[in-house]
This record gives structure tokens, C-alpha cells and sequence, in this order.
């Protein structure tokens, strides 16, 4: 993710590449997908997403960390 760039864009490019991924028969698990979204992220961004009780990352949806992220921008 670029410094300038907005939640709402960066996570239209993951959804994006994710169903891209998806319509050439890759199944992709949804834990797999929030561990790659937090390593694209930077640190700040992290945190708060974390302090905002996502624990259990097997439970955490996308839209979740979107909806998380988004309040904080």
C-alpha cells in the first residue's frame, strides 16, 4: 500500500486480484488473504487494526479490516 493511497482503493485492488485468483480455480482461504493484507500494510495501519480487537485472525473477515481501517483514516 502507498502512502497516499486510500482504504477504500487498496482494498478494491485486493478484492480485485482475489477474484481474479478465484476464476482461475484457486482457492484462496480467507485467513490466507488477511495475512497478505497485513503484510502489504504499513506498521500504523497495523496496529490500529489490531487494537481494534482482531485477535483471532481465523474469525476476521476483509471487510472487517477494511471497515476497522476505514474509521481510523
Amino acid at each position: 500500500m502507498e502512502n497516499d493511497e486510500k482504504i477504500t482503493d487498496y482494498f478494491a485492488i485486493v478484492i480485485n486480484l482475489t477474484n481474479s485468483m478465484k476464476g482461475y480455480c484457486e482457492n484462496i482461504p480467507k485467513v490466507k488473504i488477511v495475512e497478505k493484507v497485513f503484510q502489504t500494510l504499513p506498521l500504523s495501519l497495523i496496529i490500529l487494526a489490531i487494537v481494534d480487537d482482531l485477535k483471532d485472525l481465523d474469525s476476521v473477515k476483509v471487510e472487517r479490516i477494511q471497515g476497522s481501517l476505514k474509521a481510523h483514516e
